[in-house]
């Protein structure tokens, strides 16, 4: 067994890597093979398999644990859901900083020591990502929004909205910061609340030399909206909706006439994501299509009579 302890850097922060995991044995040993390998030695790696049939699994787990002390493991009597699941690894993290880890997910071998070096004062630090299709191994660049620490919490999030990638959660995270603002209940489109309370908080940086890839099976991708564990669910914005207003009403770093053209940049993009998946996804999505598609149209025409009342550009 490796005691990677004894060999860490002196100075190295602790940082507490979560992979939620459910019955891939094969993902999530290449997955934990491709987190212990990281540069960045001071790690605490937290998995938690959400009751798993398939006994690989737990093989697997066991595996990595004779070869590895960073490795803590968790197995749940019970399955707690895939958001339950996420919470949990997150709970049990005692680092400075803190990553989720998904089992289909992998990162560049300095993934870790880049975001560490790089986060400085902020709350958030993604360097750069792509999507990467497993089966085929093609992959694709993701186009992330400029964000940074320098130019003002109000630009960065008109920027956010302009690009809303909610795969930027999947960096490297202040563990003090994500444990206050991680939503304990499962809704769509939750991952852009999280990351635009941090733009308004703390403040996200993105772009660097190391890649975090999500993995995807196919170059297809079905929408899973969240709901009660085994339940019929259809896709729903009003949680998202009501926390991304929440946080713009609430921001102490914004000015009263800049909360209100971010509330109607939050009201489009939540409306315009809802239009999209509706079309595309019928089958999860309400029939409000056509409805949103006007709302939006009116948005605009606000958004350009605020820009006059308001001289914003």
């Amino acid at each position: 067994m490796i005691d990677h302890a004894a060999s860490s850097s002196a100075g190295e922060l602790l940082v507490s890597i979560g992979i939620p995991t459910y019955n891939r044995a094969d993902l999530l040993d290449r997955r934990l093979e491709n987190v212990l390998g990281q540069t960045y030695q001071n790690l605490e790696v937290i998995v938690s398999d959400n009751a798993s049939p398939n006994p690989e699994v737990a093989r697997v787990v066991q595996k990595w644990c004779s070869r590895d002390t960073r490795v803590k493991s968790f197995r749940q009597t019970t399955n707690i859901g895939a958001t339950g699941n996420f919470l949990f690894v997150m709970d049990q993290a005692v680092g400075e900083y803190f990553a989720w880890a998904a089992d289909d997910d992998e990162w560049d071998k300095d993934y870790i020591e880049i975001t560490v070096s790089g986060i400085g004062a902020a709350q958030l630090y993604m360097p750069s990502a792509a999507v990467w299709y497993i089966k085929s191994g093609e992959q694709s660049p993701l186009n992330l929004p400029n964000l940074n620490t320098t130019d003002g919490h109000y630009h960065n999030a008109k920027r956010f909205f302009e690009n809303a990638q909610p795969s930027i959660i999947y960096g490297l995270h202040k563990l003090s910061e994500i444990k206050k603002s991680m939503p304990r209940t499962a809704f769509d489109l939750s991952d852009v609340l999280v990351v635009y309370k941090a733009v308004l908080g703390g403040g996200v940086i993105t772009g660097g030399p190391s890649e975090y890839r999500a993995g995807f099976p196919e170059e297809t991708y079905v929408v899973k909206p969240f709901g009660r564990l085994g339940s019929t669910h259809k896709l729903s914005y009003r949680a998202a909706l009501a926390g991304c207003l929440f946080a713009t009403f609430k921001s102490e770093n914004l000015y009263f006439y800049q909360r209100v053209i971010l509330a109607a940049a939050v009201v489009r993009l939540i409306f315009r994501t809802a239009d999209h998946l509706a079309r595309t996804y019928p089958d999860v999505a309400r029939s409000h299509h056509l409805l949103l598609s006007r709302v939006m149209m009116q948005l605009d025409r606000t958004k350009v009579q605020l820009r006059r009342l308001y001289f914003w550009r």
